[in-house]
């Protein structure tokens, strides 16, 4: 006993070095506001829906440096219960996201004392996924976010709409702000450096535009005062429907230096970049397509490098079409550093990067290998990341089967809790190849799965889990949804009810308690014949077993998240953590063994090829009626 008892506190003790070498920011609050189920006191913050704090002026005033704050859905205003004061962030290392959608709304009344939507006055903020709106009080303020001061804070993924002075402004300070739906403020993003200060913001893969010109004056404005420098880098732009000019620039008593490369600027009614005459700035301009269907300049007062355009960009809702002159007009070659587009596609896709906001994307060949195998144990679960033309399996798969899908060589399925109370889906039967799903493949001499298609966006992006309420069945195949890795823990979990509306709101699964409603917290692995729950990382191309245990439940991966952007050594703690959980069920707390079909764990694979197969086998009915290696019964 005594020695068993010594085995325990030692697992124990390994466990928690473990813990120890994780950096502190791991281990970083996670908390919730709710307008509609919260309640703001000091016990409430840690969990969604009831358990989150009610308005955002209170939850801002809560969190902690190093915090994560997630917004659910709903409109966060004075109407509601807010404070009529400025929303102010002045601690360092603070995330603030909303729900997918921008359906997290942050609205000005119009009057009063909170009159600019978001203040940073901190570094190292993140605002993601917000929409900010209505902030038109007076003609000093009206901003939609204002940042004043701090390095490395990020603005991203954020809608700002019909703010009466400006979408973003900057305020001698350098933040990024990347990937943002701009539209309808009298200037979509303004730039300010005086006093002997710099603003160098980057602006790249924002959508500037005006629904009506009369909506928008200015796409981005520089302005510089006693001896202030504005030297943003704006790339990758699309800026579309100024009533005035879509960049403009003024050194008044400072230094006006932009880089202004890779955009696509048009229809505006004075001029395209203008540069003011009696208070010049020194800007860089190259590779741009200024272009407008009326008599106004493209530029005023400045001068344009070689490699720009005057073209119509032959827009599809401000993508490109596939006979756009944007499209590859800058050579790869070219020292072009944003490395995606505003959705997360890769840049560049073709045998250049485009102009502009978007990446066309192009088509490529996924492949996974799949060994030969003739046996249950043998099968592989594996997902893909591409989006291919027709998602039918015979369809992308067809290729390297040779022929029509024949069981006696191949076994190819994908699980739907909702067929028949619980079944596969094989690849004569209606299956679909997807991103963020995953399927069994077994074949008898080999196969490479290839899926011709196009890469899925790196952006959040939202994978929906099947749930039988007839049989309380919520099993499913996932995988990652695109081209990166995530930390389980990093997963977030969202119920939505009728009509879109968010039930719980986003809920990380690393804080939901082993009984949530949503969700089993486990994510298991096929281990060549068995299942293991100890998972931690999500591997591109391979798939998982996870089980909903409600309805209109989606698992939420953010680009903020994925473990492309985390370290090395972040990886091999994560690897060394699930040998860690493996060793501790084993040693510290006893065997658990995974039986088959037992409820508890995923469902068995299909039956082998060398297997009779039933007449309920394989497809809706029966998982699993007879096996090359045993026999299980229902």
């Amino acid at each position: 006993m005594k020695q068993g008892m010594n085995v325990r506190r030692l697992g124990l003790t390994i466990l928690t070095c473990f813990v120890l070498l994780f950096p502190a920011s791991v281990w970083a609050a996670v908390t919730y506001v709710d307008i509609q189920n919260g309640t703001d006191n000091g016990s409430h913050g840690g969990s969604a829906g009831t358990g989150a704090w009610k308005t955002l002026h209170y939850a801002v005033s809560q969190v902690g440096s190093g915090d994560v704050l997630n917004v659910a859905a709903g409109t966060y205003g004075v109407a509601e219960g807010e404070s009529d004061s400025l929303l102010t962030i002045t601690q360092p290392f603070v995330t603030i996201q909303g729900a997918p959608g921008g359906a997290s709304i942050v609205r000005g009344r119009g009057t009063g004392n909170w009159d600019t939507g978001i203040v940073i006055n901190a570094s190292d903020v993140t605002i993601k996924g917000l929409t900010v709106t209505n902030f038109v009080a007076n003609d000093s303020a009206g901003q939609g976010i204002l940042v004043v001061s701090g390095p490395g804070n990020i603005i991203e993924s954020c809608r700002l709409s019909n703010n009466i002075v400006c979408g973003v402004e900057v305020n001698n300070c350098s933040p990024t702000i990347r990937k943002n739906l701009i539209y309808d403020n009298d200037i979509g993003i303004l730039v300010s450096g005086d006093n002997s200060e710099t603003a160098a913001p980057i602006i790249s893969n924002n959508l500037i535009y005006g629904t009506d010109e009369s909506l928008m004056d200015y796409g981005i404005s520089l302005e510089t005062g006693l001896f202030g420098t504005a030297s943003p880098l704006i790339y990758h732009n699309t800026i579309d429907g100024a009533s005035q000019s879509a960049v403009s620039m003024g050194a008044f008593d400072g230094t006006a230096n932009p880089d202004i490369k890779y955009n696509i600027i048009t229809n505006f009614d004075n001029y395209g970049i203008y540069n003011d005459a009696a208070y010049p700035g020194s800007p860089v301009i190259d590779y741009n397509d200024v272009w407008t269907t009326s008599t106004a300049p493209n530029y005023a007062n400045c001068t344009p490098l070689d490699h720009n355009i005057s073209q119509n960009p032959r827009y599809a809702s401000y993508e490109l079409q596939s006979n756009s002159p944007c499209i590859d007009a800058i050579p790869s070659g070219e020292s072009d550093p944003v490395g995606d587009d505003i959705d997360g596609n890769a840049r560049p896709q073709g045998d250049g990067y485009d102009m502009g906001a978007y990446e066309q994307g192009v088509s490529i060949v996924e492949t996974v290998p799949v060994p030969p195998g003739t046996e249950v144990p043998d099968y592989i679960m594996v997902s893909f990341t591409v989006e291919p033309e027709d998602p039918s399996c015979n369809s992308v798969f067809g290729d390297d089967m040779g022929e029509a899908y024949d069981p006696e060589n191949f076994r190819i399925g994908g699980y739907d809790a909702t067929l028949g109370g619980g079944g596969y889906r094989e690849c004569d039967g209606g299956l679909v190849i997807e991103p963020g799903h995953a399927y069994w493949i077994l074949a008898r001499d080999g196969l490479k799965a290839t899926v011709d298609g196009i890469p899925t966006s790196l952006n959040d992006t939202e994978v929906p889990l099947l749930y039988s309420a007839a049989t309380g069945n919520g099993w499913g195949q996932i995988g990652c949804p695109n081209a990166a890795n995530y930390l389980w823990e990093d997963v977030e979990v969202v119920q939505y009810g009728t009509g879109g509306a968010i039930v719980n709101g986003p809920t990380c699964i690393f804080d939901l308690p082993s009984n949530n409603p949503m969700i089993d917290k486990r994510l298991w692995r096929w281990n060549g014949g068995s299942y293991l729950d100890d998972t931690t990382v999500l591997v591109q191309g391979e798939g998982y077993w996870v089980r909903a245990r409600t309805s209109n439940v989606f698992l939420i991966f953010r680009q903020s998240t994925q473990l492309a952007q985390l370290s090395n050594t972040a990886m091999m703690f994560a690897d060394l953590w699930s040998g860690a959980k493996r060793w501790a069920k084993q040693w510290v707390f006893g065997p658990q063994a995974a039986i088959a079909d037992s409820g508890d764990t995923p469902p068995m694979p299909m039956e082998a090829i060398m297997a009779p197969v039933s007449e309920e086998g394989g497809g809706g009915g029966c998982l699993i009626d007879t096996m090359a290696w045993g026999v299980l019964s229902h």
